[in-house]
């Protein structure tokens, strides 16, 4: 619902929430994440094409990860044939937020993925295993490729949430609501008796 209340249609919020909640049920704080991607004014949702071995934004502004990942998964045929020599994405702000994506090409391809950036490395396995290593938040050219296959990790804690991240996010996602006055009292709720 944050991820609406900053502008994102409903798809894209729905998919930004997914991504976050793939990432929190594995350990990582997803949640600072999307606050940082929802505060920023500087990220495109306009992607180049992707039709070379380096799929990047339209503009000079980094790639919102929300698109990057929706992208692997509208184009996972191209994406399947590039990973194997080594696709990269961005720069992405937040590459953190495209791990889940990855992780559906990994599984529709049946093979682990290896996914860095300048300052973070990770492995991901055709059954959503992630073992991550750095920072996947700071801004990157992302190279997504093929990995051998390797022992699983030990499942992780889902990661804690601040209040203060909490607070942040549900100020975005009021604003999807209507502000409470007399004409939104009035006009809630069915105006007729609903007995079935």
């Amino acid at each position: 619902k944050a991820a609406r209340g900053a502008g994102y249609d409903w798809g894209m919020a729905e998919e930004a929430g997914s991504a976050a909640g793939w990432l929190q049920d594995r350990g990582v704080d997803a949640c600072g994440a999307v606050l940082l991607l929802l505060g920023s004014t500087d990220v495109t949702r306009h992607p180049a094409m992707p039709d070379s071995d380096h799929w990047r934004a339209a503009t000079a502004a980094p790639l919102c990860p929300v698109v990057a990942g929706t992208l692997l998964s509208d184009f996972s045929q191209q994406a399947a044939r590039r990973v194997e020599t080594g696709l990269q994405v961005g720069p992405v702000m937040a590459p953190a937020l495209m791990l889940a994506s990855v992780a559906r090409l990994a599984s529709h391809m049946g093979r682990p993925l290896s996914v860095s950036g300048d300052s973070f490395d990770a492995r991901i396995t055709p059954k959503g295993d992630l073992s991550l290593n750095g920072d996947p938040i700071a801004t990157a050219v992302v190279t997504i490729r093929t990995a051998t296959p390797q022992a699983t990790a030990a499942a992780a804690t889902a990661a804690p949430v601040s209040d203060t991240t909490i607070a942040a996010l549900n100020e975005y996602a009021m604003k999807t609501t209507v502000p409470a006055s007399a004409r939104s009292r009035s006009d809630a709720g069915s105006g007729d008796a609903d007995n079935d």
